[in-house]
């Protein structure tokens, strides 16, 4: 604090926050994809945000169902389990996912306490664990579709340790005056930061081209 141009100095000690892995994370999703090269006249949306799937006009969309199944993947592409389950069919996950921290961790391979060091090699400074570095959960979604149609949305969890302090050991400051002093606090941040990247593909039918695609053929017999 500062008064009359001199400074006193305070250290509080803190904690973390108890059995913060089990923390409840509640995971949605939906896309929309336009097959009309822009001009969405042709729209195709989906997700687990609703019950059902759309296609069409913007302002003129047909409702029909969906067997969009979402599937959680460990970083080697094995299976493993949020929520309670690797493999959520549409009728289970509509309006979200929900499941524990811990559950993402196990998915990335790591626990609250695992070493920096040993999941990023040349870790300067290390913490000697995530729980009090902070690290970045990365989820990757992968939208897949076969030929019979059948959706499938794979979601990979993979970890890293963050040494910036932007997210996850930010030093906070903070001002306040009370009774014509004031007191500049500094506090240090740890926690988790989510990033998600999305990638896909989706087929489409189109009767003229089908229909070219034959007459070109012919020509070229």
């Amino acid at each position: 604090e500062e008064a009359d141009g001199h400074c006193l100095c305070k250290f509080h000690e803190q904690f973390n926050v108890k059995n913060a892995e089990e923390q409840l994370v509640r995971f949605a999703y939906g896309y929309e994809v336009d097959v009309s090269d822009g001009k969405r006249s042709d729209l195709r949306r989906d997700g687990i945000l609703s019950s059902e799937a759309s296609e069409g006009p913007q302002h003129d969309k047909t409702a029909h169902s969906t067997s969009l199944e979402t599937r959680f993947l460990k970083s080697d592409g094995s299976d493993c389990t949020f929520g309670g389950k690797a493999r959520w069919e549409q009728s289970d996950a509509v309006g979200g996912i929900s499941g524990t921290l811990t559950e993402l961790l196990a998915c990335a391979g790591v626990t609250l306490d695992s070493d920096p060091a040993e999941l990023v090699s040349g870790t300067l400074h290390a913490s000697p664990h995530l729980r009090t570095m902070g690290f970045q959960l990365a989820l990757h979604l992968d939208f897949r579709q076969d030929i019979f149609g059948k959706k499938t949305v794979e979601v990979r969890v993979e970890a890293a340790p963050t040494t910036t302090v932007i997210w996850k050991d930010d030093v906070q400051t903070s001002v306040s005056s009370r009774m014509g002093k004031v007191a500049r606090r500094l506090r240090r941040a740890h926690g988790v930061a989510v990033d998600v990247h999305v990638k896909g593909r989706m087929f489409t039918f189109s009767l003229y081209q089908l229909v070219r695609g034959l007459v070109d053929i012919t020509v070229l017999l």
